[in-house]
């Protein structure tokens, strides 16, 4: 009997290992908005801070950045759009609830409009009166992020550090 338990074990790992182990489980929708979600606000320290996306230390480092406004900035976007366009693309809509259907329709056309406008990156001005550094900077520090308790404070000051050692590399030395 105990001989016969030592060959059905063996045969059984001998069985498991000739298969190879199981494939991982399926991807969700549901599972790739979250962790598209958590990537596109992540790689947007301002987004991230003034919906408080995350949480803890992570929230924390957040709230002491600024999202560079530079062309690198606008590009890495761009490819984390693309990058969700190709994987929405793997899902079966027919086998989406009616919800699921109409997030990845809105989120298909969100990011296809983002990629497809940059081809009109070179359109971009730095100073405009509806999105550019004059406007979105004010606004950031002066309406999205949030003040409730004193580390918010805190926060908020290391933010207007950051920007003034980025002005301060950007600013032409006095002359002499």
């Amino acid at each position: 009997m105990k001989r016969l338990a030592i060959v059905l074990a063996i045969g059984t790992v001998i069985g498991v290992s000739a298969q190879g182990p199981a494939p991982p489980p399926a991807r969700s929708v549901s599972d790739f908005f979250r962790d598209f979600t958590a990537e596109w606000i992540g790689a947007n320290p301002n987004l991230a801070a003034s919906t408080r996306y995350f949480t803890g230390a992570e929230q924390d480092r957040f709230e002491e950045q600024l999202t560079p406004e530079t062309a690198e900035y606008r590009h890495r976007r761009i490819e984390i759009a693309q990058k969700g366009l190709t994987e929405l693309a793997t899902f079966d809509r027919a086998r989406m609830s009616e919800t699921e259907r109409v997030s990845a329709e809105l989120m298909q056309w969100q990011l296809s409009t983002l990629v497809e406008g940059d081809k009109y990156s070179d359109y971009v001005f730095p100073l405009e009166q509806f999105g550019g550094a004059n406007v979105s900077l004010p606004n950031i520090l002066t309406v999205n992020h949030p003040l409730v308790t004193e580390k918010d404070a805190v926060h908020y000051i290391a933010r207007l550090d950051r920007w003034r050692c980025a002005w301060k590399k950007r600013s032409p030395k006095p002359k002499a």
